[in-house]
């Protein structure tokens, strides 16, 4: 894509059946100012491909609209994303996120800058999450981002981490490049 974000407006076929893209949605999107551009990349693109099965099995009658961020974006485009999501977002949506973490780093490094990351997730800050460092916190800082924002703006929520992980866990070898994984939910949380 050339412009900082993509989307389609075509639906994507699973092994669980057809799942829709709500049009209408990303064709607003698609109408921001040269925000974000209609792209064929989905075909390709596995952190999105990868989910569509779940998607599809757990919600079969949802709609979704697919968002692919450019690494040249910057956080003012990030801001303009999250602005120009939120008239789409409501109390029916549910905004998933495909990131590893800490990849292709040996787990030792890995273990470093997943605590960082934690660290940051923890507090919530918007101006420490757009300081990590792309890749070595995260593959998609922006992602990261543009999530945290849209939770606090839209349902006040705030992140938790409930589980971490490290490829090598599941290697019985050390492994020279390892990826990392963290299940992030949104919501507002009581203290402890």
């Amino acid at each position: 894509a050339h412009a900082p974000f993509a989307t389609t407006v075509r639906d994507f076929d699973t092994v669980f059946g057809r799942l829709a893209v709500d049009r209408e949605a990303a064709k607003r999107l698609s109408t921001a100012g040269g925000l974000v551009e209609e792209s064929c990349l989905f075909s390709r693109e596995h952190g999105v491909q990868a989910l569509l099965p779940f998607i599809r099995k757990a919600f079969p009658g949802a709609s979704i609209v697919p968002v692919a961020i450019s690494i040249r974006s910057t956080r003012p485009d990030w801001d303009r994303l999250a602005a120009a999501l939120a008239p789409i977002v409501d109390d029916e949506t549910l905004v998933v996120e495909s990131t590893d973490f800490s990849p292709y780093l040996p787990q030792h490094e890995a273990r470093l800058f997943d605590q960082q990351t934690l660290n940051v997730l923890a507090a919530g800050d918007l101006d420490e999450i757009a300081a990590l460092r792309q890749p070595d916190h995260a593959d998609s800082v922006s992602a990261l981002y543009i999530q945290t924002k849209l939770q606090r703006q839209i349902f006040d929520a705030s992140p938790l981490v409930i589980a971490n992980d490290n490829s090598q866990s599941y290697a019985a070898e050390p492994v020279a490049e390892t990826t990392s994984y963290m299940v992030v939910l949104y919501g507002r949380f009581e203290p402890g």
